[in-house]
């Protein structure tokens, strides 16, 4: 199970519109707990 969450100020990164936006990632670590916290960002193009 994947629990998104945005963080930070600027331009909305997801809209309520239904539009797929493409994300590339960028970092992702394990915790001691077994989660993933992925990082990304918008993709290009």
């Amino acid at each position: 199970m994947i629990d998104p969450l945005v963080v930070g100020g600027g331009k909305r990164l997801l809209r309520d519109d239904g539009v797929v936006r493409p994300l590339r990632l960028i970092d992702s670590q394990v915790t001691t707990t077994g989660a993933i916290l992925a990082t990304h960002a918008r993709a290009e193009g």
